[in-house]
């Protein structure tokens, strides 16, 4: 019974750790305002890289 409970621990444990990776690349992977580069698509146009410069100071 204890070798099952550790098992199943463990297996948990690893499930937790793989969804945080997922939500962690996905948010990453999330577009954001205020980034430096913009790619603007049209269907049957070649894709635009349009950079802006973000004024900081």
């Amino acid at each position: 019974m204890e070798k099952k409970k550790k098992a199943l621990e463990i297996l948990l444990r690893k499930n937790i750790e793989l969804y945080e990776q997922s939500r962690i690349r996905k948010e990453k992977l999330k577009a954001r305002s205020g980034k430096g580069n913009v790619i603007r698509r049209r269907k049957g146009d070649p894709d635009k890289r349009i950079v802006f410069k973000l004024n900081r100071s």
